[in-house]
C-alpha cells in the first residue's frame, strides 16, 4: 500500500493477520503530521465536526487548485524533483489536476486525514512484520521528517529508500521498487 493504502493495509493486517503473509508498505501517510503547523492540524480536525464550514472551505480549496495558477504545483508535489514532466504519466496527472471531482476527493482526503495517524490504531504489543519504503524526493511526506519517524515508530525490520523518487516511486522507479518488492517476498 502507499500513503493512505499504506494505512488500510496495515490496519488490514493488525485485523486480519491470518491473511497476510507480507506486508508491504510505501511512503505511509503520517497523518495529521503532515501540516506543518499544529493549529492547522487541530483546525482541520474541527472542520470535520462542521460540515458547512468544511464544505464552504473545501469548496474554495477545490475552487483554487482547479481554477487558478496553484494547480500547476500539485502533479510536481507528487513526484520527484527529477521527473520526467513530458512521460504520458505526468502529462495524466496534470490532466487529472484539472478535473474538478479529483480535486474534491484530495481536498476531501486532506479534512479526514488525521484519521490515520497510526498512534489511534497501532497495537502497543504488536507490529505486523514489514518492509517500509520511501520515496527519497517525497515532498508530500518526506524522508527526513516522515521516513525516519515512521520507521522508528513502526519499528520496521526493513526500510528502503528509492533513490530519486518522489511520492509516486512505484511509478517512477518500477524497476526498482518490484526489485524491492521481489526480495523481500522470496526473504
Amino acid at each position: 500500500g502507499n500513503c493512505i493504502g499504506g494505512s488500510a493495509a496495515l490496519q488490514y493486517n493488525i485485523n486480519r493477520p491470518e491473511m497476510v503473509s507480507h506486508l508491504l508498505i510505501f511512503n505511509i501517510c503520517p497523518g495529521n503530521l503532515i501540516f506543518r503547523l499544529p493549529p492547522m492540524r487541530r483546525y482541520i480536525t474541527y472542520l470535520n465536526t462542521r460540515p458547512k464550514s468544511k464544505l464552504f472551505f473545501g469548496s474554495i480549496l477545490v475552487f483554487g487548485f482547479t481554477k487558478t495558477p496553484v494547480k500547476r504545483r500539485f502533479p510536481k508535489m507528487l513526484f520527484g524533483k527529477n521527473a520526467d514532466k513530458y512521460s504520458s504519466l505526468y502529462q495524466r496527472y496534470v490532466e487529472k489536476f484539472k478535473l474538478t471531482t479529483q480535486t474534491t476527493s484530495r481536498v476531501n482526503m486532506v479534512f479526514s486525514v488525521h484519521t490515520f495517524n497510526l498512534m489511534n490504531y497501532l497495537p502497543k504489543d504488536h507490529v505486523p512484520r514489514h518492509m517500509l519504503a520511501w520515496g527519497e524526493l517525497n515532498s508530500v511526506a518526506s524522508l527526513k521528517k516522515h521516513g525516519h519517524y515512521h520507521y522508528d515508530l513502526l519499528q520496521s525490520c526493513s526500510f528502503k529508500v528509492v533513490k530519486n523518487a518522489g511520492h509516486l516511486c512505484m511509478y517512477e522507479s518500477p524497476e526498482e521498487v518490484n526489485t524491492l518488492i521481489e526480495n523481500y517476498i522470496c526473504d
